[in-house]
């Protein structure tokens, strides 16, 4: 089976599932490297997160509304995690499909220490650093499979799929033990080592992206994720609103969108 932590490249391995000889696709937590990991309930609070964040893109929606979109969400994140577990106790091999971010680092973590007792193989699909186009005939700098242009680029890399031995998955179990007592408010990919952080880290990186003179909240968010090579959207918009609230960013023109979305203001 195959496992991510992004819904869009879930999306992309589906279409090569049958290059891939892939059973299923599982796209897990996405969120792992932001907020509350010391918890009864991981699942539950991964979906609290997303929920949380999707007033970022519709300032509409009512607080009713988030409740019943968290309900309905959470079921259908327990029905596939026990489909997930399913695969898991019937002894299928795994296949962990990992980018160059903070999220699928701590995923990897994660993972290793669920696995603890079990003895399927673990092999990981580790995002070469670049993707080459073959209609322009050039190569080009790329960490996140979810940017990945082309789907059917990503089976070849499957001949260098790397299997983990138990020794690796003591160490990264142990790290994410390590990680839970941390219980740190952000992690951060640091010369290719987690490190926890207070969620103001990148407020100051933030206000360097923002210009003196008006630009629109969907420019300087597509510079920022281009620069870092980030998917962390949510979290970026949230510390933005933050930065507004405390008057260190100023909005100049309101723009709102039908549904409540506010990327589109200057």
């Amino acid at each position: 089976i195959d496992i991510c932590f992004s819904d869009s490249v879930a999306g992309m391995l589906k279409c090569i599932k049958r290059e891939i000889k892939s059973d299923g696709v599982f796209p897990l937590w996405m969120f792992l490297n932001l907020g509350n990991i010391d918890c009864e309930d991981l699942i539950a609070e991964q979906v609290q997160i997303e929920v949380e964040y999707d007033k970022y893109f519709s300032k509409n929606t009512t607080n009713e509304e988030l409740e019943e979109i968290f309900s309905e969400q959470l079921k259908q994140e327990r029905k596939k995690f026990e489909k997930f577990k399913k695969y898991i106790n019937d002894g299928h091999k795994i296949r962990l499909w990992i980018s160059n971010t903070a999220n699928n680092r701590c995923g990897l973590y994660w993972l290793c220490n669920f696995l603890k007792g079990y003895t399927n193989e673990l092999s990981t699909v580790v995002c070469p650093g670049y993707e080459y186009d073959d209609i322009s005939n050039k190569t080009e700098e790329n960490r996140n499979w979810s940017k990945f242009s082309n789907p059917w680029s990503m089976a070849e890399f499957i001949k260098e799929a790397h299997i983990v031995c138990e020794k690796e998955k003591i160490a990264y179990s142990k790290r994410w033990e390590e990680l839970i007592q941390e219980n740190a408010q952000l992690r951060i990919l640091v010369d290719d080592m987690i490190v926890g952080v207070n969620e103001d880290f990148f407020d100051n990186a933030i206000l360097g992206f923002v210009s003196a003179e008006p630009e629109s909240q969907n420019r300087i968010m597509g510079k920022m994720l281009g620069k870092w090579q980030s998917g962390d959207i949510f979290f970026l918009s949230k510390r933005i609103e933050y930065l507004i609230e405390k008057g260190k960013i100023k909005v100049c023109e309101n723009r709102i969108a039908e549904n409540g979305c506010y990327w589109g203001r200057t």
